[in-house]
């Protein structure tokens, strides 16, 4: 626990205000400092929080948003590879297809040449 009941409760909020705050700007996400101060709580607290509550990091959170909108727009095949990557914040295609790969197991380009898209 957090310790009071009032603290629990103040730390469930702050890290439901950060995961709707994650969500509208995976892309470029404020620091953990910024997002902690925004929502009110420490960088530990919401570290803590986060892990407690969603069970997952921040980090992982947000690689998560990432992947499930890097997934959507591959399946949509409008765009390339390389625009998707830069559209989910990554800088370089490289590290966009590395952190794919680890998410899903398989390369975009793979997959998308494959036809067979992963259930999220």
């Amino acid at each position: 626990g957090f310790g009071s009941a009032e603290a629990s409760i103040l730390t469930a909020r702050g890290v439901l205000r950060a995961q709707d705050i994650l969500k509208a700007n995976f892309v470029t996400p404020p620091s953990l400092d910024a997002l902690a101060q925004e929502v009110g709580l420490s960088r530990s607290g919401l570290c803590a929080g986060f892990r407690q509550i969603l069970g997952a990091t921040v980090f992982d959170y947000i690689q998560d948003l990432r992947m499930q909108q890097a997934l959507s727009m591959l399946k949509d095949r409008s765009a390339s590879i390389t625009q998707i990557a830069f559209a989910v914040g990554y800088n370089h295609v490289s590290s966009f297809s590395v952190a794919f790969q680890r998410h899903f197991g398989t390369t975009p380009s793979d997959l998308r040449r494959s036809n067979v898209m992963p259930v999220i």
